[in-house]
């Protein structure tokens, strides 16, 4: 069991980290002109296998569905999303990326993938694995808290 001190340590680690990597992430996007919250929602966007409705993509970037918004219209304007008719349910519209979007979404994911590279090669074996299921179980226990279960 890791001591108070490493335990300390270890949660101190957690913001800065966290925050470096959103500022790496920032740069890479600003180098194709793209703003923060435009470039990750393209990139969530990209990852999905079928287009989410608005409050599903707010929910994963963990902001509120009107702040969203401005983003969507952003990149509609642009050209890089559509808003699609929900079949299932007609007073929503799913998220889906252009052609043009796509294209930009694999441009910026190439850089992200560069600096991830750069950041975990070398590593030793396994230990990205733990990172993941430490964050993991950290973030569960967090929520668990938020939500009042004990």
């Amino acid at each position: 069991m890791a001591d108070a001190e490493q335990e300390l340590a270890l949660l101190h680690l957690l913001a800065p980290v966290a925050r470096g990597w959103r500022q790496m992430g920032d740069a890479a996007l600003a180098q194709f002109g793209v703003s923060s919250s435009a470039g990750w929602c393209l990139m969530h966007l990209s990852r999905l296998a079928e287009p989410p409705r608005q409050a599903e993509l707010a929910l994963l970037l963990d902001i509120s569905p009107p702040s969203l918004v401005r983003t969507l219209d952003q990149l509609q304007i642009a050209g890089w999303i559509e808003r699609i008719a929900d079949p299932d349910d007609k007073r929503s519209n799913r998220l889906a990326l252009t052609d043009a979007g796509k294209a930009l979404a694999e441009k910026i994911a190439a850089r992200l993938a560069e600096l991830r590279a750069g950041l975990l090669s070398g590593l030793p074996d396994g230990a990205v694995e733990v990172g993941v299921e430490l964050l993991g179980l950290l973030s569960l226990r967090m929520a668990e808290q938020r939500a009042g279960v004990e």
